[in-house]
């Protein structure tokens, strides 16, 4: 006779500590009013708005903000600052939860932390691009992870149908990054399905658990039907640039960088990964390594298999934007690099108590002191000058087969779930998760008094940010103030290198300068030509589309890759603004095919690039 299993969930102190650890990222948000400029903060702004007269016309992000708005009381922007609140605070419970299964409390709270301190979720999507949905569907990622792998021991009809309703929901965020963390949620059920098969006795898991949490998943797809169906009948949604935006392990690697409030053309787009992500991943993969060998047995069986998966899963990506895939998919590796880090938690376990609560609190304050710049956000002045008016384009018209095959699946979901109200379980003794020990809570409250140290000594200006006065960027690298135009002034510059070689990638920022807001629309350019020798290698951006003036300075970015076949030996670089007549901003270049339709305002030699011989 199998007894009685009590699944009522129980106060958990440690998922109360990481959510607590997580306030550190409320202090933007409470620092300043609105919202930041983010590249696509207005846009989610718009379609709120056209929510707001009814539940029907937006996604589960404009529907979540709704709610939030209508129970609060809030007005739009408020509403957008609760929600993000809440992203986070999923990220982390999330994270925490999927991994205690599998290594333990403690490894599952510095999970939930390395991933939310990870740069790529606590700044660049939720500010400088202001990707909403994108952040909702980071946060419900590890949620799915973690009933998805408490369905395949307990399959009860509750668990079976909150991994379809969590599924479905998953779906009505950002698209494109539900399907991708929906294949990886696939692949890494299919990973653990397959191995174990081979070793049954060590699994403790039958296949069928599996194939009904792979069900489970299904219906949720189908169930969500209303919203990729019709995208895919219509062609809405263009596929993602599978090139043109090359991340290098410099990039991903790289520290924080110190803001500048003398900045005013936004925030800019920040492919990081996180110092501490890289480290604690490392670590806690050898550590599953070093015990795998020594014959350590974990709580549960798939506690090692699964950490293979997601630490080979986050080399592929990594491997994959550095070919050219989108640099979206640094949300995705930044969970893989938690769920690896989560194996600290083993180690640190059975380390001396002596030495327990020291090591606990260095790896508890390690994600946070090291992304303290990135507490500041400038640039927080989105606002909407005029009366938002609804757009067509955010509309989704639903089909009769849409709707027809989310409603059928919905029933078949229900019925499955009544089929399983006699399903017999089998108790296992990871479903009971050891307390943290109190060694272990000292180390994780002292990793708090850590970071909420250094947070109080270094967040000021000339330390985890600076202020440039107008005319100046202090920032720059080199300063070197050059005039254009007799209003627009180069005020200097960044580059990675001096000395290239043939094929290497040379990046170059610069910063310019306005004196009064100019009357043309200008376009730059960046030349590295050999003296009395045609253009060798040119790039064009658009600083235009910033708002230029005496108020600060903007920041633009080139990147150029140098032909295979360039000859050695010294190079000028020669930056430039060109006016467009007839094209628009995005045709705009410095070259001949243009000379018809570009006004050159000024150019200038700015150094010399010498390149060698490979």
């Amino acid at each position: 006779m199998i007894n009685r299993i009590n699944l009522r969930p129980n106060f958990d102190p440690g998922l109360l500590l990481c959510l607590l650890l997580t306030l550190f990222l409320v202090l933007p948000l409470a620092q300043n009013q609105g919202l930041p400029m983010g590249a696509e903060t207005k846009l989610h702004f718009q379609q709120l708005a056209e929510t707001h007269g009814g539940f029907s016309d937006g996604g589960l992000t404009y529907l979540l903000a709704e709610f939030i708005q209508r129970l609060l009381g809030l007005g739009a922007f408020d509403a957008l600052r609760a929600l993000l609140i809440l992203c986070f605070a999923l990220c982390s419970g999330g994270m925490y939860l999927f991994c205690k299964r599998r290594c333990g409390r403690l490894g599952a709270l510095i999970a939930g932390l390395v991933y939310v301190y990870s740069p790529t979720l606590m700044y660049d999507t939720p500010y400088a691009r202001g990707a909403y949905s994108e952040l909702l569907a980071l946060a419900l990622f590890p949620l799915l992870l973690w009933r998805v792998d408490d369905l395949r021991d307990k399959a009860k009809p509750a668990s079976f149908l909150l991994v379809c309703l969590l599924q479905a929901a998953l779906l009505h965020t950002r698209l494109t990054t539900a399907l991708t963390l929906t294949g990886i949620t696939l692949s890494w059920l299919l990973f653990e399905t397959l191995i174990q098969q081979f070793n049954r006795e060590a699994s403790q898991m039958r296949a069928h658990s599996s194939v009904l949490a792979g069900l489970a998943m299904l219906l949720g797809i189908l169930v969500s039907a209303t919203v990729w169906l019709p995208t895919a009948q219509a062609s809405a949604t263009p596929p993602p640039k599978l090139s043109g935006s090359f991340l290098t392990l410099e990039d991903l690697l790289s520290k924080p960088p110190l803001q500048d409030a003398g900045a005013i053309n936004g925030l800019r787009e920040l492919p990081n990964l996180g110092l501490a992500q890289w480290g604690l991943a490392g670590l806690g993969a050898l550590a599953a390594l070093a015990l795998f060998i020594g014959g350590y047995r974990t709580r549960h069986p798939n506690a090692f298999l699964g950490t293979a998966f997601f630490a080979g899963l986050a080399l592929i990506l990594i491997t994959l934007m550095q070919l050219g895939a989108p640099s979206r998919l640094l949300g995705p590796s930044a969970a893989c690099l938690a769920i690896v880090a989560s194996m600290n938690g083993l180690w640190l376990g059975r380390l001396n108590s002596r030495y327990q609560s020291i090591a606990v609190a260095i790896l508890v304050a390690a994600p946070i002191v090291t992304v303290i710049p990135l507490l500041y956000v400038p640039g927080w002045q989105t606002s909407l000058e005029t009366a938002v008016e609804p757009d067509a384009l955010f509309l989704i018209a639903v089909g009769d087969i849409s709707a027809l095959v989310s409603a059928a699946s919905m029933l078949l979901a229900l019925a499955i779930s009544w089929r399983l109200r006699n399903w017999q379980l089998t108790p296992r003794p990871y479903w009971t998760t050891p307390a943290l020990p109190r060694t272990s809570v000292v180390g994780i409250l002292l990793g708090g008094a850590i970071a909420l140290l250094s947070l109080l000594i270094t967040f000021r200006e000339g330390i985890a940010w600076i202020s440039s006065p107008p005319g100046q960027a202090l920032s720059a690298q080199v300063q070197h103030k050059v005039s254009l135009d007799g209003n627009v002034q180069l005020l200097g510059y960044d580059l990675n290198a001096d000395v290239l070689r043939p094929g290497d990638r040379f990046v170059f920022k610069a910063y310019w300068y306005a004196l009064k807001q100019p009357t043309d629309d200008y376009s730059s350019f960046l030349r590295l030509s050999a003296a009395g020798a045609p253009l060798v290698q040119a790039h064009n951006s658009h600083p235009g589309n910033a708002p230029w003036g005496p108020d600060g300075y903007i920041v633009d970015q080139y990147e150029l890759r140098l032909p295979a076949d360039l000859p050695a030996g010294d190079y000028d670089l020669v930056i430039g603004l060109i006016v467009c007549e007839l094209l628009p901003l995005d045709k705009c270049a410095a070259d001949e095919s243009s000379e018809n339709s570009a006004a050159t305002v000024g150019s200038a030699v700015i150094t010399t690039i010498r390149v060698e011989s490979p």
